[in-house]
């Protein structure tokens, strides 16, 4: 089997470097050393802000320690074979890297970050389909997280039918699996670990410690307070911080977190390990490390029936799962591991036989490690989703240029039909003033008319005139009757007038008697008959 150098990222301390870590850290561990026991060459690099008062980590850990979003300085120092990552967030933090990535989802990170008000869902969201995207080999802890994770790997492009995803329980050193004997005393239950945000494990704890009240015997030792290193807990930056009447209780022992060797050290005088906390979807789909812990020392466990592991250890007899929200359950339980005390030897084994261990597990990360290959691309989702938002864009691009062209079409249009409806204005206002001067001017004309009318009513007009018919004749006359002779003189042409005048005068003198002879005969003969 060739062997590869395999450069590991993780936010929590393992466990062996000397201070109190988290599952994450328990973990990287848990993973590195069975790389290891393989051949190949660890280096584990956590943040640098986490390394202080480390007696125990390697001289190597603070050089390979990194930055927040420097991880790929590191890459490049180290020269790796293979990357692996504990958790998605580091991972997309890793674009460019040109050898394999295994991404470790050992648990539902985005459903936890819900429970911090802080957290923007929508940046998560989209760091998460990045850190997928890059990855080339995944694993998760338990069948429930498969089937969670699955959907997001295929939105993040990995293929169906090849998807490089496995299981890959706690893995744990095989040494630690012999025979323990029973811890003298009274029945000892221990809860250990982190309590974070999404636990509740109070109400279940209360029912427990009700049980022991009933049986007058027992007592409980509570181990957690806040992260380590990033100060998370069920009251961020506050331990302890548990309800008065739990820790107040007289069977309760609260302790700050313990190293691990510590750890080890008060799980071997206990008898049952405790992991009962309110359900919740994170609850669901979790892969407590603390339970494996449990197992992993010979504890027979007391744990929620709603976790994924409940009936494996139930079937195997190595604990007793219960349903954390009923308290006569809870109190049955209890009694049940008091009454079961003289068969812990053989329930310790049960339980550390339940535990995978570095000698077979997990096959397929020491498969793809001794082949490491970059997994063929594909677009994700997002990148598809983006690709045809960049189609959309393009063509309302295209769209909004015609309609600016037909709004400046538009513009134009308004433009020329404003002049010319000022134009419009303009000769209607013309129009007007000539209709004002029309009606001025027949008004006007009206009071000629009606002057002139005056004036050929006036005496001095009909003398004009009579003296004008005189002299010249009558106007249809006086072109055929009066034409001028070359040689006469003006008197000669006066006295022509004055004789056409007259003999005019006696027509008209004549016609007017025998016209007025004519009516008079008829009025007589009218008069006789």
């Amino acid at each position: 089997m060739s062997h590869r150098r395999i450069l590991v990222f993780c936010q929590d301390i393992p466990p062996t470097w000397g201070n109190p870590t988290a599952g994450g850290g328990v973990r990287c561990w848990g993973l590195a050393e069975g790389l290891v026991s393989r051949g190949h060459e660890v280096l584990i690099s956590v943040p640098r802000a986490n390394l202080h008062d480390m007696p125990k980590a390697p001289p190597i850990a603070m050089e390979i320690s990194h930055l927040p979003g420097e991880l790929m300085a590191v890459v490049r120092d180290t020269a790796p074979d293979v990357v692996l990552t504990i958790q998605w967030p580091l991972a997309s933090m890793l674009d460019g890297l040109n050898v394999p990535l295994i991404i470790d989802l050992y648990g539902p990170l985005l459903l936890e970050n819900l429970y911090y008000s802080s957290v923007h869902w929508e940046s998560l969201v989209a760091r998460k389909m990045r850190a997928l995207f890059l990855g080339d080999f995944f694993l998760c802890g338990s069948q429930r997280q498969l089937a969670y994770f699955l959907p997001w790997l295929l939105q993040a492009g990995v293929q169906p039918d090849r998807a490089p995803v496995h299981v890959a329980p706690l893995t744990m050193p095989p040494g630690a699996k012999v025979a323990r004997v029973r811890p003298e005393g009274e029945p000892h239950f221990v809860a250990a670990g982190i309590f974070w945000p999404w636990q509740n494990p109070t109400p279940a704890l209360m029912r427990l410690l009700a049980a022991l009240d009933e049986v007058g015997r027992g007592r409980l030792t509570i181990v957690g307070g806040p992260h380590p290193q990033w100060k998370q807990g069920v009251f961020p930056g506050e331990a302890p911080a548990w309800p008065k009447e739990l820790l107040q209780h007289p069977r309760v022992v609260h302790r700050d977190l313990l190293r691990w060797d510590q750890l080890n050290d008060l799980l071997a005088t206990a008898h049952v390990g405790v992991d009962l906390s309110l359900p919740n979807i994170e609850r669901f789909l979790a892969a407590p490390t603390r339970v494996y812990h449990y197992l992993w020392r010979g504890l027979p466990t007391l744990l929620s029936n709603y976790l994924e592991l409940a009936p494996v250890i139930t079937a195997a007899g190595a604990g007793w799962e219960v349903d954390p929200t009923n308290g006569d359950a809870v109190r049955a339980a209890v009694l049940a591991a008091v009454a079961a005390m003289d068969e812990w030897e053989a329930q310790s084994a049960r339980a550390t036989a339940l535990v995978d261990t570095w000698e077979d597990h997990p096959v397929p990360l020491y498969d793809f490690c001794a082949a490491p290959a970059i997994r063929p691309k594909t677009l994700s989702l997002e990148q598809r989703m983006v690709g045809e938002l960049v189609k959309v864009y393009k063509g309302l691009g295209n769209a909004e240029a015609e309609l600016e062209h037909l709004r400046k079409d538009v513009r134009d249009r308004d433009g020329w039909l404003i002049d010319a409806n000022r134009r419009l204005q303009a000769a209607e206002e013309r129009l007007s003033e000539a209709e004002e001067k029309v009606h001025g001017l027949s008004t006007s004309l009206s009071a000629a008319e009606d002057r002139l009318a005056r004036v050929r009513r006036s005496v001095p007009y009909r003398l004009y005139r009579s003296l004008q018919v005189l002299m010249q004749g009558p106007d249809e006359v006086r072109a055929e009757r009066v034409r001028p002779r070359r040689g006469l003189s003006r008197w000669a042409l006066l006295m022509g007038f004055t004789m056409v005048g007259i003999e005019h005068l006696a027509a008209q003198g004549v016609r007017k008697w025998k016209d007025a002879l004519g009516h008079r005969a008829k009025m007589l003969r009218a008069s006789a008959f």
